[in-house]
């Protein structure tokens, strides 16, 4: 009778409305995973960068390197 389709109907509406929220909540876990790893990802990044940067300017463990640094001229021109 009409008593079990409205109770069908209100399991229906609870279920939905369960989904929507793990859903919403799966989403916002996922959101700060990826932003977490980006981080991360732009961290190391930037730490190899450096770490590059400060190694062909000679430096090494934390000192420098003896001899001159050698500079390569960008352009040659003629005279």
């Amino acid at each position: 009778g009409p008593e079990l389709a409205d109770k069908r109907v209100a399991l229906c509406f609870r279920k939905v409305a369960c989904w929507t929220l793990l859903a919403h909540h799966c989403f916002r876990a996922m959101s700060r995973i990826v932003a977490t790893f980006g981080l991360l990802l732009l961290n190391l990044v930037m730490i190899v960068h450096c770490q590059t940067f400060q190694y062909s300017r000679g430096w090494t463990n934390g000192k420098r390197r003896d001899g001159p640094i050698v500079a390569v001229p960008s352009r040659i021109t003629a005279d």
